[in-house]
């Protein structure tokens, strides 16, 4: 089929059902929600951690406490890279990152009364929120169709956002830094106990010379009664051109920097996303209980 029809084709108005490309994208944003349960667990668990746990705990240490997830998802970024590449998969490397998640939240129910355990925590909830800011949005785009793949990305922000949320909610009512600990390993449970019901990412089986998977892998996203036919042949056409740019890692920087659209993506995002860092947003997330409280806001209500 020529490269034009298949192009052709794909713009057209999708007639497989969306269903199970939502629910997939849910279920992988999973992690996500995790990660925004972490960032705001900050705000309600250092009033009650001081409170319960370190009467004198200091300033200096609640900082540190914020900064190290930070600091360790910014050294995630290649090594979320080189996972989703290798045979772990895209898949594979969103389940991975729960395993950071429950020790996380595991040492700081276990632990409650050590600022060491307290800090690892961090650090390794900082790896996995920062491979998951790589790697599922990569998974999110691979499975879903031209058609909605903005809209199903928007949700891997919007179930972050709902973590947030909750993180901020629990706190309310949840009077225990232990117990507010023990939400997040329910949080992170669910999505471990999910996950196994979606399938990889079909341009990843492709990619890895797994063709019957990959059409295994759409059939499940598309449904039954979806011609896959010119889906697939776009796909290894793609890859196809993808493969005679990118033979090495200097070829994949080139194509970043040498494509017009592909440096729009770049810059627009980076511009975004460094103002938004240098408004204090993450300080402010993570402390907001404590900076409304020192407002004069009752604790209830901050």
């Amino acid at each position: 089929m020529p490269r034009k029809d298949v192009e052709r084709a794909l713009k057209a108005p999708a007639t497989g059902s969306k269903v199970w490309q939502v629910l997939a994208t849910l279920i992988a944003t999973g992690a996500h929600f995790s990660s925004g349960y972490a960032l705001g667990f900050l705000s309600p668990g250092i009033p009650l951690l001081r409170e319960q746990h370190f009467p004198d705990l200091t300033t200096e240490q609640e900082g540190n406490l914020g900064s190290l997830m930070l600091l360790s998802a910014t050294l995630s970024n290649p090594l979320a890279a080189m996972l989703a590449d290798s045979r772990i998969g895209r898949k594979g490397t969103c389940i991975l990152t729960a395993i950071p998640f429950v020790i996380c939240f595991g040492l700081n129910a276990v632990f409650p009364s050590s600022l060491a355990a307290h800090y690892i925590a961090r650090l390794l909830v900082g790896l996995s929120a920062g491979t998951l800011t790589v790697v599922c949005p990569l998974y999110v785009s691979e499975i879903s169709e031209l058609s909605i793949r903005g809209t199903l990305n928007s949700l891997v922000v919007i179930m972050f956002n709902s973590g947030l949320f909750v993180a901020y909610l629990a706190g309310v009512w949840i009077k225990s830094f232990v117990m507010l600990s023990v939400g997040g390993l329910i949080c992170i449970s669910i999505f471990i106990a999910l996950c196994w019901l979606i399938p990889e990412s079909p341009e990843f089986l492709l990619k890895n010379g797994r063709k019957e998977a990959a059409v295994r892998s759409l059939r499940w996203l598309r449904g039954a009664k979806v011609d896959l036919q010119e889906e697939m042949k776009y796909m290894e056409i793609s890859q196809a051109d993808t493969e005679k740019v990118e033979s090495s890692t200097l070829g994949k920087i080139v194509r970043v920097f040498s494509t017009p659209s592909l440096r729009k993506a770049i810059f627009i995002p980076m511009t975004l996303l460094f103002f938004q860092q240098c408004a204090g947003i993450i300080a402010v997330l993570s402390y907001a209980s404590s900076i409304f409280s020192l407002v004069g806001l009752e604790t209830f209500l901050a």
